[in-house]
């Protein structure tokens, strides 16, 4: 199965010392990927990404799948940003304002990372939606596990 690889890397000068590091992590058994540029109209909350959707497509993903990375970046936000909203299983809900080139991240095995509303299961995220102050364009790019295909 393929592994995909996740580079983070922090640097900064700090009173003339530079501090650096860059961590790999491998995450495993992917299957498939969905990675896109979206516009985003302001026309109220958009829901950008599903993951009980019965037929898989663009941002559309079987309750067969296991989502193991998550990546949501601003690309155009305007000055007030967007608010991303994942709603999760259990009814509880996780928002965040995104600005200009921020990022929303999750990465880790389904019972590895605490997700909106503290389960620590990327698998109880339902969906996630953008709610723009304006016409605004995203990236995501999302990986789902092995048994995502039915």
């Amino acid at each position: 199965m393929p592994t995909l690889k996740v580079y983070t890397k922090e640097e900064i000068t700090l009173e003339g010392n530079l501090r650096s590091i860059e961590t790999v992590r491998d995450i495993d058994n992917i299957i498939d990927v969905d990675h896109r540029v979206v516009n985003i109209p302001n026309a109220g909350e958009q829901e950008i990404i599903n993951f009980t959707s019965q037929i898989p497509g663009p941002g559309r993903f079987p309750r067969t799948g296991e989502p193991l990375y998550v990546r949501i970046t601003a690309l155009q936000a305007g000055d007030e940003g967007m608010l991303l909203t994942v709603k999760e299983s259990n009814s509880g809900s996780y928002t965040q304002t995104l600005k200009n080139k921020d990022t929303f991240m999750l990465n880790g095995s389904k019972s590895a990372i605490g997700t909106a509303a503290g389960t620590g299961s990327l698998s109880d995220i339902e969906s996630i939606s953008i709610l723009p102050s304006q016409v605004s364009k995203i990236e995501y790019f999302i990986a789902n596990a092995a048994s995502s295909l039915l």
